[in-house]
């Protein structure tokens, strides 16, 4: 047992080495996110998705605003960000969702079909920052 123990130690000293080399890796930053969508019909998971990524491309788009000179400028790099989120966002947390009724009676004019509510939600974006960067890079910007 007595020789054991170092070859163990090593081998998880290794491990974590490895570990820690891996996650060096990525740069990554933190950004958070948020989203309202109001739900007109019956999908509340599918409509869940769609406040989740719409939370992650603000995260994405408030990180990109950092990086560039001019924030005004990075409307000509907002739909390669929305095409490409999951390229960016390495992780993600959902810190909040909120789903909202409508008051009873404040939507009487609805055709009775389906839900009708708000998605509130709030994310905690981990992007890849040098991916973020070189795409700011290459992406033409207008007026500049």
């Amino acid at each position: 047992m007595s020789t054991l123990r170092p070859l163990l130690l090593g081998v998880a000293a290794l491990a974590l080495l490895s570990i820690s080399v891996s996650a060096g890796s990525i740069p990554l930053v933190s950004s958070v996110g948020e989203a309202r969508l109001v739900l007109e019909g019956s999908d509340r998971a599918a409509a869940f998705k769609k406040a989740v990524k719409e939370a992650l491309v603000d995260a994405v788009k408030k990180e990109a605003a950092l990086l560039v000179d001019n924030p005004e400028d990075l409307g000509a790099f907002e739909g390669e960000i929305k095409e490409r989120v999951k390229d960016f966002v390495v992780k993600y947390e959902v810190m909040e969702a909120t789903f909202l009724l409508p008051e009873e009676g404040a939507d009487e004019s609805r055709d009775g079909i389906g839900e009708y509510g708000v998605w509130e939600v709030k994310v905690k974006a981990y992007i890849d920052s040098d991916l973020l960067q070189r795409s700011i890079i290459k992406s033409p910007v207008e007026g500049g």
